[in-house]
């Protein structure tokens, strides 16, 4: 390899351990903040405006960790993965209009009560109903894990309901509802703001539903931070602060263009509405990505995207060499049958499981009391499925050079890993670059996945700015377009490198 190949590899394997540095550095918790994670897709309690968390919930809790002297930190993750990371400790807090249920109290710690909603039913103004009578036959849509799922699982059971759509946030579920002339059930406030963010959709309020109470949740041994919470929940309801947050969101009728309490002066970007073919394809851009500076999701959930990828590519070509030469090396030489072993059951595991479920495992389960960065575990994950993959690849290009070769090369004094390292790898590199290829751009595909472990990726962003616009094809064109323009350089890419290699040979 010449210097300045030498020297690029370098900086490339610099950049990445700096990434990773700072990724790992990033993630010490501070003992006077308060970790908060939410799922921003819950107007008026939890939404994003401008790249901030705003919300009911998001300003109770900005006021109480005032109250305590402590900093506060959002975090974007699903209803239902919440209440998995919280137990484990991930985070302090978790601030989602958490309904208080006996089951939820088994595994989480609850605040006091909050706010008092109930649950009732959201359709497209053409499918209006009067009754529950009226409801028999129908398909209710629902968000997975939330007491609306667990309500309208008891109406279908009751043969009150045809079936029960459950979805994994409430934009799928407002889109199903316009789309799909389903009925959601869902929280009354809730309810309230998404009717005023859509003027298609209208309450039906025929449900018995009994009233909830919400609270935020603590892990089950963090009783004393509980109580602490609960101390400063009180001194701002006596204060007044607390019935402030409320009025001033009941103010605006609870739209999701209200910036923060305690940023008034946000204020949210003025619809526009032009005529005409280019004038509605302009309203459409404007509304999707420009208003309310929704294109910082974008930006944010690429940046996040490009890094997991990239340091899972390192950690997937390195463990799949790894794997592919101990195996090789067995096979020609009958040595390292443990390693063989391992690493067989390995590339089996790995390549015959969903990549999804090892991702909820190693975070879940592997990690679950690690306060490690969820990017840096998230490309772990990814690697060493990535690397399982590798590694067949690999190996079938070492099996592809001529075992004469390294016959020739033990006759020469050559060690078996010297042979393997000088000799036959930079063949089978050669030989198998294409291959390479396909699995670096299936990775960078498997990453928008990475979204349920709660990062903030791009499939994740394009998801927030569906959940404010509940217009759904702009963005989701935009990401396609955004991955597209990525495999053609990666295709680009490897390409010139498989042409430089056939050149020099």
């Amino acid at each position: 390899m010449e210097r300045k190949q030498w020297i690029t590899v370098g900086v490339v394997i610099a950049m990445v351990c700096v990434a990773a540095g700072a990724i790992i550095l990033s993630s010490n918790n501070d003992d006077n903040t308060l970790i908060v994670e939410t799922s921003p897709d819950f107007a008026p309690f939890d939404y994003m405006l401008s790249g901030e968390y705003v919300g009911i919930d998001m300003d109770i809790v900005r006021a109480i960790a005032n109250d305590m002297g402590v900093n506060v930190e959002f975090r974007t993750n699903n209803f239902d993965s919440i209440l998995l990371s919280v137990p484990q400790g991930k985070a302090d807090v978790g601030a989602s209009g958490f309904t208080y249920s006996e089951e939820r109290a088994q595994s989480v710690l609850f605040s006091d009560t909050y706010a008092q909603v109930k649950q009732v039913i959201v359709t497209h103004k053409d499918n209006h109903i009067d009754s529950m009578e009226e409801l028999k036959g129908k398909i209710l849509v629902v968000q997975n894990a939330t007491t609306g799922h667990d309500y309208a699982n008891e109406l279908f059971k009751k043969g009150g309901a045809a079936d029960v759509r459950v979805l994994t946030n409430y934009s799928q579920v407002v889109q199903d509802v316009l789309q799909k002339g389903t009925y959601e059930v869902v929280d009354s406030l809730v309810a309230q703001s998404q009717v005023m963010a859509n003027s298609d959709l209208e309450i039906c309020d025929v449900l018995d539903a009994e009233i909830e109470n919400y609270g935020f949740i603590f892990a089950k041994n963090n009783t004393e931070l509980c109580e602490k919470f609960n101390q400063s929940l009180e001194n701002i309801r006596e204060s007044g602060e607390y019935q402030k947050i409320f009025d001033y969101y009941a103010a605006h009728n609870y739209s999701t263009d209200t910036p923060s309490y305690y940023n008034q002066d946000a204020t949210a970007d003025e619809d526009v509405d032009h005529t005409g073919f280019w004038g509605d394809l302009y309203d459409t851009f404007y509304n999707n990505f420009i208003k309310n500076d929704r294109y910082q999701y974008i930006f944010e959930g690429l940046k996040n995207t490009i890094i997991i990828a990239i340091l899972a590519l390192v950690i997937g070509l390195g463990l799949g060499a790894l794997v592919a030469m101990v195996r090789s090396t067995h096979d020609i030489t009958g040595r390292f049958r443990i390693a063989n072993g391992v690493c067989k059951a390995y590339t089996t595991v790995i390549r015959g499981t969903p990549v999804m479920l090892q991702l909820l495992i190693i975070y879940y389960v592997i990690f679950a009391t690690s306060h490690l960065n969820s990017v840096l575990i998230a490309s772990v994950a990814f690697g060493i499925n990535s690397g399982a993959y590798v590694a067949e690849v690999v190996r079938s290009g070492i099996n592809a050079v001529p075992k004469g070769q390294m016959e020739a090369c033990r006759s020469l004094g050559m060690s078996s890993r010297m042979a393997m390292i000088t000799v036959i790898l930079p063949q089978a590199i050669r030989n198998i670059l294409p291959a390479l290829g396909n699995e670096s751009i299936s990775l960078l595909k498997e990453t928008s996945i990475a979204g349920y472990i709660g990062i903030m990726d791009l499939t994740k962003g394009v998801d927030i700015i569906r959940g404010q616009t509940y217009d759904a094809l702009p963005p989701l064109l935009v990401a396609g377009a955004i991955y597209l323009a990525i495999v053609m350089v990666l295709a680009y890419l490897f390409s010139r490198l498989e042409r430089r290699l056939n050149d020099a040979y």
